[in-house]
């Protein structure tokens, strides 16, 4: 079974700025307010308890479920996993 990971950073991002200064050279400049990056993993096998680790000091790690429609962050994923239980991992 295919797991879909997503990190994203919470401090500033120097991919993110050398990207936004890239799209202003291209004719962007001033239609572009903020740049943020996200690392999408893709592991295509059965985890098992001690398969993933983390190395980064972890704030917080919450579970939502997936809805269609929503009012807080946005969890990106296919349709097919609407209503399943998802896990945020927030790392420093």
């Amino acid at each position: 079974m295919a797991h879909r990971i997503e990190v994203s950073s919470i401090i500033p991002d120097t991919r993110a700025t050398v990207r936004k200064r890239h799209l202003e050279s291209l004719g962007f400049a001033g239609r572009v307010e903020d740049v943020n990056l996200v690392d999408v993993y893709t592991v295509d096998s059965s985890l098992k308890e001690g398969d993933f680790i983390l190395k980064e000091k972890v704030e917080v790690v919450y579970e939502k479920v997936v809805t269609k429609f929503g009012t807080s962050g946005k969890l990106d994923t296919p349709k097919k996993y609407i209503e399943k239980r998802a896990y945020v991992i927030i790392v420093h």
